[in-house]
């Protein structure tokens, strides 16, 4: 059980072929794989999977402005204990912080 200390949580992972096939490793994900609300582990929903194979995708961060703007939307949403002790005092550093009327929430 992992309790994420965060609103947004994200988990990508990866299964890897078999003799060629990426049918056992879907498989295995698919058997073994539970995300569900705590509240709900007495009787936990069905799983659904999203089937993502030659979706094009991009994780590779901007190297513009927008970089900026998506931290900022991290800092805004997320609670600053969300993160490691160190990560709240580096984005104050370079001038990030929670709005005001975040702040006394």
């Amino acid at each position: 059980m992992v309790r994420p200390s965060t609103y947004g949580t994200w988990m990508p992972f990866r299964s890897f072929l078999v003799g060629g096939s990426p049918k056992p490793g879907v498989k295995s994900a698919k058997k073994s794989l539970k995300i569900y609300h705590l509240a709900d582990a007495a009787n936990p929903p069905e799983m659904r999977f999203a089937n993502a194979s030659g979706i094009p995708s991009n994780f590779v961060f901007p190297g513009d402005y927008a970089f900026w703007e998506l931290l900022n939307q991290v800092i805004q949403e997320e609670p600053s204990e969300g993160s490691d002790p160190r990560s709240p005092r580096a984005k104050r550093t370079i001038g990030c912080r929670p709005s005001p009327a975040r702040a006394g929430s």
